[in-house]
């Protein structure tokens, strides 16, 4: 009990400060139509929960991990042999990069096939493109960090590709190899890389709470001819992304046994 009463006492110490308890109330308890509670609408959701286990795997990586071009790998081989459980930590990061790209294209093509980036969400769509573009370059960077044969030629063929851009070629090429050539500047800005998505974050998660125009609430939403529409709170709407995730750390656990 104490420890509990520790914890909301620096909770409300926290909000009295920040202010951060209202706005989550809010977005907590935001009602939403009964037709939105579908399996259609769990990959946003997904897609984010698998994000914070990559924020949670990649900073504990990161206290391993050597940013050099001579101590890229043995950190690695340090992790996989000699830390405990460094292997299985390694795989959860692995495989959850893979997941959380399935996961993006799968949330980016229903928010298309149903008309979602329609009025009034049009920023938050183009926010979400930003974010689809800022995961893939994630995904490239990541796989260099290893500093192998894989990851020194996969730079030098991204780098080649960028470099054929127009105008911009060469500028793209120095941002992303730190330098003219491929050296410890292109793994140490490569660790940085990761951190760069979350200014696009901010307004594509804010953008989730838009309140629908009142002639899109759909008329078997309501009850009885009631003007009242049937509807549940944004917290029940987490229990099916937290389904699919449950479902996901299972075949994370085959996958990196």
């Amino acid at each position: 009990m104490a420890l509990v009463d520790t914890a909301k006492a620096v909770g409300a110490w926290l909000d009295q400060r920040l202010g951060l308890g209202t706005p989550i109330a809010e977005v907590a308890a935001h009602p939403v139509p009964r037709s939105s509670a579908s399996w259609w609408y769990v990959f946003g959701s997904a897609t984010f929960v698998v994000f914070l286990l990559q924020v949670i795997t990649g900073t504990c990586l990161a206290l391993v991990y050597v940013p050099s071009a001579n101590g890229a790998w043995q950190s690695l081989l340090y992790l996989n042999y000699a830390q405990p459980l460094g292997w299985y930590l390694r795989a959860l990061h692995g495989w959850g990069s893979n997941f959380m790209l399935a996961l993006m294209f799968a949330h980016m093509a229903q928010v298309f096939l149903f008309g979602a980036y329609k009025y009034p969400r049009e920023l938050t769509w183009l926010a979400g493109v930003l974010l689809l573009f800022c995961t893939l370059g994630m995904a490239f960077t990541g796989q260099i960090m290893r500093f192998d044969q894989d990851a020194y030629w996969g730079l030098g063929i991204g780098a080649s590709i960028a470099g054929r851009i127009p105008l911009l070629g060469p500028s793209v090429v120095h941002l992303l190899l730190g330098g003219p050539i491929i050296a410890g500047s292109a793994y140490r800005d490569g660790r940085t890389w990761p951190c760069r998505p979350a200014g696009a974050a901010g307004p594509h998660v804010a953008g989730l709470e838009t309140p629908r125009p009142l002639e899109a609430v759909d008329a078997s939403d309501l009850r009885g001819g009631s003007p009242r529409p049937l509807r549940r709170t944004a917290v029940h709407r987490l229990r099916q992304p937290l389904a699919v995730t449950r479902i996901n750390a299972a075949d994370f656990a085959v996958a990196a046994a």
